[in-house]
This record gives C-alpha cells, structure tokens and sequence, in this order.
C-alpha cells in the first residue's frame, strides 16, 4: 500500500532551495535523480525570467 507520502514509510527530501518533494519508500531509485534534476533546471528557468 502506498502513503501517499504522509506516515510509516514518509520520506521528505528538502532541497537548499527550499522546494520540497515528499514521497514513500517505494520511489523509483532511478526515476528520483530525473525528478530533482527537473526541478533544479525550472527553478533556475524561474531565477532568470524578470
């Protein structure tokens, strides 16, 4: 059964930029760096747009 991220099994990752990604213990090993790196290239997208 999956949490949701929320309970028994939560992991809550806190990035420098404060953005946060909430998951379970059954992320995809494989896909999570995908994720992150997603995320890092459209905050910095954001950062340079007036």
């Amino acid at each position: 059964m999956r949490t949701g991220g929320t309970g028994v099994g939560a992991i809550e990752i806190v990035l420098p930029d404060g953005a946060r990604v909430s998951t379970d213990v059954f992320v995809n090993e494989k896909v999570l760096p995908r994720v992150l790196r997603a995320m890092r290239t459209k905050r910095r997208a954001q950062a340079v747009q007036p």
